[in-house]
């Protein structure tokens, strides 16, 4: 099964695909889009499917540059992130986020850009994550 609940390639999610799936989760999903949309420049959100073990995705982007991917799940979804050093040095001296989060950010790069990482994440803990990644 996909990371995703959607891995039909034929088929891209649809709005109320989404609020379907994600049930009561939506409301931190929508919350964290529109964080993402009123707080930085030239914002992007486009579907997604990479892999079939992966399934659709919403990439949020700034610019070029990719801020965070969105994965819907059954009931939930997980943030993915790939920072870069600099960005997994700052989250690791971070005191506001939380222990388990740090845990799972790799020590080694997962890629040719970073640091890749899927967490379960509450709204305030993802705006943190946001953040040091678009500073970094």
């Amino acid at each position: 099964m996909a990371l995703s609940y959607f891995d039909n390639k034929a088929i891209p999610p649809t709005d109320d695909s989404v609020v379907a799936v994600l049930s009561d989760s939506f409301e931190t999903w929508q919350k964290i889009v529109e964080y993402v949309s009123a707080t930085y420049k030239n914002i992007s959100a486009e579907w997604k499917m990479y892999t079939k073990d992966s399934g659709w995705t919403l990439i949020l982007k700034s610019g070029k540059r990719t801020l965070l991917y969105l994965v819907p799940q059954q009931g939930t979804f997980v943030l993915h992130f790939v920072y870069s050093e600099k960005a997994r040095e700052a989250a690791l001296a971070r005191t506001d986020l939380p222990d388990s989060i740090k845990k799972q950010i790799p020590d080694e790069k997962q890629c040719v850009s970073g640091h890749g990482f899927t967490v379960e994440a509450g709204f305030e803990t993802a705006k943190i994550l946001i953040e040091i990644k678009s500073k970094n």
